[in-house]
């Protein structure tokens, strides 16, 4: 499955299609996007552990997707939820007393995560990079 373009103007699309992009994808930038994929689903499931919501469907609705953005320059993978009321959960209770319970969003939660993740994603993918240009110049 791949994603084009941003919020509710984004296309998703599925099966051979989809496929053929994302082998395509994979040929030219699979070391880079294994990364971002990484870093993904480490997000997605702290997420989960932390989810305030113990059942239901929301806790188990998300799933990473590719996104080309609409320039074609530029790839992310983004974490999605299938459920249309997972921005209004909200994490209520922080702690037993009274005047330390605020309206929390996990959602906001997982951005920032997304935000201090991308120091350890500049890294990594300088090493990917690095990588490549080694072996692609017979470096050492």
């Amino acid at each position: 499955m791949i994603r084009v373009g941003r919020g509710r103007n984004a296309i998703t699309l599925e099966g051979l299609e989809a496929d053929q992009i994302e082998a395509e994808l994979n040929a030219q930038v699979g070391d880079i996007l294994d990364v971002l994929k990484e870093q993904a689903v480490e997000i997605r499931k702290n997420a989960q552990a932390t989810w305030p919501v113990k059942t239901g469907k929301s806790k188990d609705g998300f799933y990473e997707i590719t996104t080309i953005i609409d320039d074609g320059q530029r790839l992310e993978v983004s974490i999605l939820n299938k459920e249309p009321y997972v921005p209004y959960i909200k994490s209520t209770k922080v702690g037993t007393e009274l005047d330390v319970v605020r309206n929390r969003s996990p959602l906001g939660e997982m951005r920032k995560a997304a935000n201090k993740a991308r120091k350890d994603i500049a890294l990594m993918l300088k090493a990917v990079l690095e990588d490549k240009l080694k072996k692609m110049f017979g470096g050492s």
